[in-house]
């Protein structure tokens, strides 16, 4: 029988440019989309092989609901050992709600570039980066970010001036990639022209930047590894 994936959107829009959603539609997964900041989450985690958690433009310690809710959401799916996957704020939200609210803290400077990841050796055996090497890059954009120092912490892959860029709660197969994965030589231009206005008050050169992704694959790998072990964890 077909899986199916809680995919949380975290923005005020569905992604117009990142084509997760087809990825994981193209590979045989069902996807169910919930509007997170209308309060909207699934009712039935058991109907569910995995929950995607998008980006927003929020910060995981913002006093709004739909945050408080999710945050209730993501202890529930977690105890019920369902795989997870966030990506930038979705990554920042698991952090919070896991390991705790002081987890996640507003950087002095904005890190962004399309910059290498350094895995480390617990990378080497991890589910989701098999597959990728060392030094591959992902386009970088943050300014808030998780911590580094929680005992359930398994990280995975740092960036000079960050130290926890992808990480692994506990032994669950539980991610949290600050980075953008989802970004790559297909779509970088219309995503980074999209937020030009934002990333060039962050001191980018958009049109170096969007010339500078490569064919390494390293993001589509990683989300494709992660749509694996949902349809390995087939509810249904």
């Amino acid at each position: 029988m077909t899986a199916r994936i809680a995919y949380l959107e975290n923005g005020s829009a569905p992604d117009k440019f990142g084509g997760i959603i087809n990825r994981m539609e193209a590979a045989g997964l069902v996807v169910d989309q919930f509007m997170a900041q209308k309060l909207e989450f699934p009712e039935v985690l058991n109907d569910y092989s995995g929950v995607f958690l998008s980006g927003s433009a929020y910060g995981a310690y913002e006093d709004e609901e739909f945050i408080h809710q999710e945050h209730e959401f993501l202890l529930n799916a977690a105890q019920k050992n369902i795989p997870i996957l966030g990506l930038c704020f979705g990554s920042q939200i698991l952090a919070s709600a896991l390991c705790g609210k002081d987890q996640v803290f507003i950087r002095d400077n904005c890190h962004v570039g399309y910059l290498p990841l350094n895995l480390t050796k617990e990378a080497k055996e991890d589910a989701l980066l098999m597959g990728v090497e060392d030094n591959c890059r992902m386009l970088i954009w943050h300014n808030d970010e998780a911590k580094a120092d929680h005992p359930d912490m398994t990280l995975l892959a740092t960036t000079e001036k960050a130290p926890n860029q992808i990480w692994r709660y506990s032994d669950k197969q539980i991610w949290g990639i600050q980075g953008h994965p989802e970004v790559n030589k297909e779509n970088a231009e219309p995503w980074l022209e999209d937020v030009r206005e934002f990333m060039e008050k962050d001191g980018l050169d958009i049109d170096f930047l969007a010339k500078e992704f490569d064919e390494s694959g390293a993001g589509a790998k990683m989300i494709d590894n992660f749509i694996s072990i949902c349809l390995k964890n087939n509810k249904i």
